[in-house]
């Protein structure tokens, strides 16, 4: 019980910590051209995503098992974050930041149900 705690303490470090948000906008900006306006739209994105799937996570948690359902929250992330690294447009990068909305709001959802 304790090794499980230990882990959950760690990867809820992990995903919260976010090591990529102080490189993002210079990514965005210097890589893929966009606005700062852009940028603030992706972010609108994904923070939508999350308030639309913070309920229906933690019923998804109650309903597949807590542990199925932080694995497809890391799951999730990871490919957002494989997203944002390839994109080569605004909507791939949006697209990306949608999906790791998901995998953060699995996450939050599976901790507070």
């Amino acid at each position: 019980m304790q090794r499980n705690l230990n882990l959950l303490t760690i990867y809820t470090f992990l995903i919260n910590t976010v090591f990529l948000l102080p490189i993002i906008v210079p990514f965005y900006r210097d890589e893929l051209g966009l606005t700062f306006h852009q940028f603030l739209i992706g972010e609108a994105v994904f923070a939508a995503v999350i308030i639309l799937l913070e309920v229906p996570s933690g019923w998804l948690a109650d309903i597949w098992g807590r542990k199925k359902t932080i694995i497809m929250a890391g799951v999730a992330s990871l490919i957002g974050y494989s997203l944002i690294l390839g994109a080569s447009s605004f909507g791939t990068a949006v697209l990306g930041q949608a999906v790791i909305g998901i995998g953060v709001s699995f996450h939050s959802g599976t901790l507070s149900a």
